[in-house]
């Protein structure tokens, strides 16, 4: 790569984060503007720190379930990996998740992973791509069960935007299973391409079709394992609050508060999480204070939790040199 290429590179790359910034700046303001600050304050200080240590814990657990899941996939690829490997990796690669929009971190993780664990960027990525299908399969699944559970009451402009966004993102997800489905049914059909670009997506499809061959009800169990927890947490941010979530509320914004973290915007998806609360909350007919101050404990304590030890990680791993891999 070339001086002005990589010039370049960084660039777009400033350009994208202030974009994001903005944007989310843009939806914090929206959140924010009908809210009655006085019960946000109010709502903070009366937060119950029990309620937030078991909720911390649960998505703790969650975490864990993650490691545990990319690891057998991974497996299928290298058979002997660590599990403290692994798991770092996945926080560095969490981490620059929550720092830089669009995901961008899952690119970041597959690089790591090559210098960390030894394993080609195209057979890691591939393996994030299964992981993400999987999650995306969950959300999907948990915001139409939310909303054919919740008994509305009001704000019919804000569930048809709900439904809406379920649908563009049930589609969406079809669209992405039925690409790499198509994928891997001609990985190893890439006779006529250059070497270099027909090795890579070998290996990509590699990482992407590992479930196949072994862990695919493990895999499965986990990722449903992973989504009650996360979802359990959610609820216990709440109760922390004073608000008790029904499993149909939960259900439902636990499936599109995921959603909206896929959107570019701020570090931590600040002004995203906050509006998409906010509307959720006048869905239920509640306080939008509730979602205001749930949405930021969540990005303080579980994202920031993650942020840190990822980024520790980063700083540790700067001093240490990483071991020596080949390139896939």
């Amino acid at each position: 790569m070339t001086e002005n290429q990589r010039s370049g590179n960084q660039w777009r790359r400033v350009v994208a984060g202030f974009l994001g910034v903005a944007f989310g700046a843009a939806l914090l303001y929206f959140a924010l503007r009908g809210a009655d600050l006085a019960e946000v304050k109010r709502l903070f200080g009366g937060i119950a720190p029990q309620w937030i240590a078991s909720a911390w814990l649960v998505y703790a657990a969650s975490v864990v379930l993650r490691v545990l899941r990319w690891r057998l996939l991974l497996k299928e690829i290298v058979p002997e990996l660590s599990a403290a490997a692994v798991g770092e990796t996945l926080l560095v690669g969490y981490a620059v998740n929550n720092v830089l929009p669009a995901r961008l971190g899952e690119l970041f993780r597959a690089d790591y992973a090559k210098r960390r664990l030894g394993i080609g960027r195209a057979g890691a990525l591939g393996s994030i791509i299964t992981e993400r299908l999987l999650d995306g399969l969950m959300i999907i699944t948990l915001l139409w069960i939310g909303l054919l559970l919740v008994r509305w009451q009001s704000a019919d402009s804000e569930v048809e935007l709900l439904k809406t966004v379920a649908l563009g993102a049930s589609v969406f997800i079809t669209v992405m299973i039925g690409f790499v489905l198509l994928l891997a049914f001609f990985g190893g059909r890439f006779e006529r391409l250059p070497a270099w670009l027909g090795t890579r997506i070998g290996h990509l499809v590699e990482g992407i079709v590992a479930w196949r061959r072994g862990p695919t009800l493990a895999v499965g169990i986990l990722t449903v394992m992973i989504w009650i927890g996360e979802a359990c947490a959610l609820w216990l941010v709440f109760r922390a609050t004073g608000f008790l979530l029904t499993g149909g509320q939960t259900a439902a914004l636990m499936g599109s508060a995921s959603l909206s973290t896929l959107i570019p915007t701020a570090p931590a998806y600040l002004g995203s999480y906050q509006y998409v609360f906010v509307v959720a909350m006048r869905a239920f007919a509640w306080p939008e204070s509730a979602g205001i101050v749930a949405a930021t404990v969540i990005q303080a304590v579980f994202y920031g939790s993650v942020t840190l030890s990822g980024l520790s990680l980063m700083i540790y791993r700067a001093a240490v040199p990483l071991p020596k891999s080949s390139s896939k």
